[in-house]
């Protein structure tokens, strides 16, 4: 179960990074959806050490900030590739599936973290 955290985490990331990436690319100001991410994954961190008592209710959103951060060092690693191409000479299709790929893993992670028990059928 941990590691569908760090994916719900990955894949918010991605969204945040790719539709802000998308928006961003019109003024060239590529520094900015790398820096829009870290400060999610900041959000995220200090949302789980502040609105919890106990230190391990707020240790999900640790993970999930792990992984929007991960997904910030990803795309900071991916920027120089992403600069080559302009978004607008990507054709229809590659954005679009690009959009629904990241859309689906983000709502598989979803299912998977609220209805948790028809996946873990086996333990029983």
């Amino acid at each position: 179960m941990l590691f569908v955290y760090i994916l719900f985490g990955l894949f918010l990331g991605l969204n945040v990074f790719y539709y802000s990436y998308i928006k961003i690319n019109k003024t060239k100001f590529l520094f900015i959806p790398p820096i829009v991410v870290f400060l999610l994954a900041i959000a995220c961190t200090v949302y789980g050490l502040m609105s919890t008592d106990n230190g391990w209710d707020g240790m999900t959103y640790g993970i999930i900030g792990f992984g929007v951060l991960f997904s910030s060092i990803v795309g900071t690693a991916l920027l120089p590739f992403l600069y080559s191409y302009t978004i607008h000479s990507l054709s229809k299709n590659v954005k679009r599936y690009t959009m629904l790929i990241l859309g689906l893993g983000f709502m598989a992670c979803l299912m998977l973290i609220l209805f948790p028990d028809p996946f873990l059928g086996i333990l029983d």
